[in-house]
């Protein structure tokens, strides 16, 4: 019974454990990763350590934009099949899918102008757009990601 309890158990147990020492000793030891790496970088190369986080910043930016930028690719597909299974279904027409497609893009023209308009006059007025929206983080807020952003997958209804 014992020697089945440490097998199964205990040794296992023993074995992560020892794991997760390892691996915390070996971040620890690193400076927990990335700002030991571009400190030392910046040391050995002789760089100015300004211009090195403004690179590293710059970087992120731009994953970042190709991250959102491939995301809205992937929505925008998902939903133009969407509305193709509603034309082979027979709840729309070709004609009628185009409309949508042609509508919903100028109403996300609009909406980002308008986001693009409220940031710009949040900057001017040096307040933060969470005061706009009542606390809560973007445009959230006033709902416009529903209206713009949500829009039923296959098989659901939409609650607007």
């Amino acid at each position: 019974m014992h020697k089945k309890l440490f097998a199964f158990v205990l040794l296992p147990a023993v074995a992560l454990g020892a794991t997760a020492i390892t691996i915390g000793t070996q971040v620890s030891a690193h400076g927990g990763g990335k700002t030991s790496i571009s400190s030392e970088l910046i040391g050995k190369l002789n760089l100015d350590e300004a211009k090195v986080e403004a690179a590293i910043q710059e970087i992120r930016a731009e994953r970042k934009t190709e991250k959102q930028e491939h995301k809205q690719e992937k929505a925008q597909t998902r939903y133009e099949e969407w509305l193709s299974e509603a034309v082979e279904d027979g709840e729309l027409t070709e004609a009628q899918k185009q409309l949508i497609l042609a509508k919903r893009a100028e109403l996300i023209a609009k909406f980002e102008a308008e986001k693009t308009a409220l940031e710009t006059w949040s900057s001017q007025n040096d307040i933060g757009l969470k005061y706009l929206v009542g606390g809560h983080k973007g445009l959230h807020g006033f709902g416009l990601h529903k209206g713009f952003w949500k829009f039923p997958t296959l098989g659901e209804e939409s609650d607007d």
